[in-house]
């Protein structure tokens, strides 16, 4: 009921139960005579636990308080209101009253601001001489605490007393990272698109949410769909929906009503939480969150927006992660740390291996199997790391042993893949694997096999645990499974195999780690990096540097797997690593470059006649130039109103005639060749969506996105498209590791099966060292430039 006049709120009697007569006491508490202009009702299904004088637990109460606050500061401190809280699970005075005290909403406010300095002191943790916070907390300190926290206080005493000074500044030290990876998320920052963060939402007027790309204006409701347990809304694009907008399949949303005046204020509105299930030119589907008993505030709405959300959750992740690590034994933490070296068996008792391996892919799975508790596969791209590697492993443990086993990967599409690794096992395999994720972010193919569906017939606890127990092989994302920690307070597992383990934060892998016997990380610290939304400056190593040296760790945005690779490089402990060298996917002439500035010449065909016959001849086609270069650079124009922007309309044209050509020829030889579009900023990928849609162009075997979402795919064709309009765009679209290896651009380029192109700004592209050794290898094809402005971007 917030900001609603209170003639205008209908309350329904079928809302209630009628027995507790609930609609009466809201139409006295309703009292139009009175000076409220709204009330807030919280609601709470569980009942008050040791109430107060009002008969409130005492958070809820404070709530309430807080919730005034906020109101208040939004609407002015004229604006009154009544707070209730309504305990549905109560049979006698469900609705109670929580009044307004000024002095305990002023302690409320003291204690919120204790907890702000509180999280600033925790941003500045690993900064020498900074005051040690983690070791006041000791129970002598708080003598008035008893029950369960008053035990939390002594096991983190224990724990925390027990570690080392290294061992203490490198949790102090990634509590201050992730601390700070939460404060950017909540308040923005400049890596990649540049955000302004969750405050976004309310701090953002509606053009620079436009200029950003961030928010789906005036969709227009469709229909409404309640089956299957969930709210399934459709929208149409409106004439003021940015076709650009970047929003995909999978994103965490939030909707609020569109204002006709043209203003964009959530706080004025309801919010409600969604998950975007499909994005097209013409309708954007999403899934609410929280199912809706009812509906007829959302259908008395005709226009709706859409912004991007956030989740604390995946933060509360990371700090449980790095206690779990902290907790462990110390024989466990020094594994971890890269102080001990992990065991090596003898020899692999299995006495067998799965058909297909090449003598060297053998050779890597044998020791892969002897490694005692964990190993390294290092799998540059096209080198079968999860085809052959990561399905021969499993093979094993699932015929040989009776290991339960956990497949993990970063992204849910990595986790696709695995799915269909399992599925090639045969039924065997196919019937004992579980997968943990959410149906959105699911491929269609494998949603059966997910854990929600498969245990939601069953009636009794009991009948849970027991498929859980017999459940072999458990597949997931880091970030589902993190969200499923009971699980292991249910099952044990014995082997875990992370896929993408180049792309996982640190404190994340090493609270992975301690859960289970034996762990293989697969990945390629010259691919993607893990994400971080901190500059260098911030996620350099500031504390103890010469312990930190020790466990070769310099930058806490480094993957856990690209700084433990290093350190046993750097102690020759090579029989717990491994290189995986020959690679089936590229042709030779896309795996020179790969090899000159990336790989050091590592990489090698695996199939000599198909990776080495020319473009023309594989096609039989020499007439355009189009069609005969591996490698080939499309020069293209910026105009002035692109300067400042992540779209670029030559490119897009460019790009959209070079599809209708390759779709043509493809036709007409009669084959069936596949074309992916890479761009760095999701405002380009809609752009050229955008202007496929209205040009009419095939996109059935086409496929557009950003160069995360392709790690781990490949397409015969690849087109990258720079979208880069000013130098310091130039900067967001490269991620250079030590070694000075740009890896976004070195992922674009290895999807490419038969053809890499690359469309951009020959003068901005130049200056960047990479860019530079690319264009020089390749060949050149001249298209008629395209300097027309963008009509979206002037009409705006």
């Amino acid at each position: 009921a917030v900001g609603i006049d209170p003639e205008e709120c209908v309350i329904e009697p079928s809302y209630f139960s009628p027995q507790y007569g609930i609609k009466g006491r809201l139409d006295l508490y309703y009292n139009h005579e009175s000076e409220q202009s709204a009330s807030i009702i919280e609601l709470k299904s569980s009942k008050p636990f040791k109430p107060n004088s009002y008969g409130l637990s005492n958070s809820h109460y404070h709530q309430t308080l807080l919730y005034e606050l906020i109101i208040k500061s939004v609407h002015g401190p004229k604006h009154h209101r009544a707070n209730y809280i309504l305990y549905s699970s109560s049979a006698e005075d469900p609705l109670r009253y929580a009044v307004s005290v000024e002095s305990l909403q002023k302690e409320a406010i003291h204690n919120r601001n204790e907890l702000v300095l509180l999280q600033f002191r925790m941003m500045n943790l690993d900064l020498d001489g900074s005051r040690d916070i983690m070791h006041e907390i000791k129970a002598e300190r708080y003598p008035q605490l008893t029950g369960y926290i008053r035990t939390n206080i002594q096991n983190w005493e224990k724990v925390y007393s027990s570690l080392s000074p290294g061992e203490k500044s490198y949790f102090k030290s990634f509590t201050a990272f992730i601390t700070r990876e939460h404060m950017l998320a909540r308040i923005g920052h400049e890596v990649g698109d540049g955000t302004s963060g969750l405050a976004g939402l309310w701090l953002d007027k509606v053009q620079t949410k436009e200029e950003r790309y961030q928010i789906l204006r005036g969709l227009e409701l469709t229909s409404i769909d309640q089956s299957g347990h969930q709210t399934l809304l459709s929208f149409e694009r409106g004439g003021l929906t940015n076709p650009m907008a970047n929003f995909r399949a999978g994103d965490i949303a939030i909707m609020y009503p569109f204002d006709e005046s043209g203003a964009t204020d959530p706080t004025r509105f309801q919010l409600y939480r969604a998950n975007v299930i499909s994005v097209s030119a013409v309708e954007v589907v999403i899934k609410l969150r929280n199912n809706q008993a009812h509906i007829n505030q959302i259908e008395a709405i005709r226009k709706w927006n859409l912004e991007h959300d956030l989740l604390d959750s995946s933060f509360r992740s990371l700090y449980q992660s790095l206690w779990w690590f902290m907790s462990s034994d110390i024989v466990k933490r020094q594994l971890i740390f890269g102080l001990r070296k992990p065991g090596i068996t003898l020899s692999n008792d299995s006495g067998s291996a799965p058909d297909g391996l090449t003598e060297h892919q053998l050779q890597l799975y044998d020791e892969g199997l002897r490694a005692e508790s964990l190993y390294l596969l290092w799998g540059p791209p096209g080198t079968g790391k999860t085809s052959r590697m990561l399905k021969s492993w499993v093979w094993h443990y699932f015929f040989h042993t009776t290991s339960r086993i956990s497949l993990i990967a970063y992204t849910n599409k990595a986790v696709d893949e695995i799915c269909e690794a399992l599925e090639s096992l045969g039924k065997d395999v196919t019937n004992h694997y579980v997968r943990i994720g959410s149906r959105a972010g699911t491929g269609k193919k494998f949603r059966h096999r997910l854990l929600d569906t498969v245990i939601e017939p069953m009636e009794k606890r009991s009948e849970i645990k027991q498929f859980l127990y017999d459940t072999r092989i458990f597949v997931s994302t880091v970030a589902s499974l993190q969200g499923k920690n009971e699980i292991f307070k249910l099952i044990d597992f014995d082997v875990a195999i992370v896929d993408e383990a180049s792309q996982i934060l640190e404190p994340t892998m090493v609270g992975l780690l301690t859960r289970f016997r034996k762990t293989i990380l697969i990945g390629d610290h010259m691919q993607l990096p893990a994400v971080s939304a901190q500059g260098q400056h911030l996620s350099k190593i500031k504390r103890d540097p010469e312990w930190a040296k020790k466990i070769g760790l310099s930058d806490m945005g480094m993957s856990y797997f690209e700084r433990i690779y290093r350190l046993y490089q750097s102690k020759g402990w090579h029989d717990v690593i491994g290189i995986l060298s020959e690679q089936g996917r590229m042709h030779e002439e896309i795996q020179e470059y790969a090899n000159i500035h990336v790989y050091a010449g590592q990489l090698k065909c695996l199939n000599h006649v198909n990776q080495t016959t020319s473009l023309d001849e594989t096609i039989g086609e020499s007439g355009n130039p189009l069609f005969r270069e591996r490698l080939l650079y499309v020069p293209t124009a910026t105009t002035l109103p692109e300067f400042y922007m992540k779209t670029n309309k030559d490119e897009t044209e460019r790009i959209i005639e070079i599809i209708s050509s390759w779709q043509n020829l493809l036709k007409q030889k009669n084959l069936a060749w596949t074309i992916g579009v890479i761009t760095p900023f999701r405002a380009q990928i809609a752009s050229i969506l955008h202007q496929a849609h209205i040009s009419g162009t095939n996109m059935d075997n086409v496929t557009v996105d950003t160069v995360e979402r392709y790690q781990g795919g490949a397409r015969d064709i690849i087109i990258m498209s720079a979208a880069v309009n000013n130098p310091s765009t130039l900067s967001r679209i490269v991620s250079l590791n030590a070694e000075g290896v740009d890896r976004k651009l070195n992922v674009a380029v290895t999807r490419a099966r038969q053809q890499f192109i690359l469309v951009g700004n020959e003068e901005l592209l130049m200056k960047q060292p990479a860019y530079h050794a690319l264009i020089m290898m390749a060949g050149r094809y001249e298209m008629k430039a395209s300097v027309k402005p963008n009509p979206y971007q002037t009409a705006t």
